[in-house]
């Protein structure tokens, strides 16, 4: 974890070299949360549509 450092007006996390390094390994791996929880939400909401419809 970055050192954290107070400032008057903001906290500031000091990354070292071998911090970044480590996050741009990680980062390519992980899935952007936004897109990944409203394709969820689309994909769960056609779904009870359909029921709601075979229901009629």
């Amino acid at each position: 974890m970055p050192e954290i450092v107070k400032t008057v007006k903001a906290s500031l996390h000091l990354w070292s070299e071998k911090e970044i390094e480590n996050l741009c390994k990680l980062l390519p791996k992980i899935d952007n949360g936004r897109k990944t929880r409203h394709k969820k939400q689309q994909a769960a909401g056609v779904k009870l549509k359909k029921k709601q419809t075979e229901k009629k």
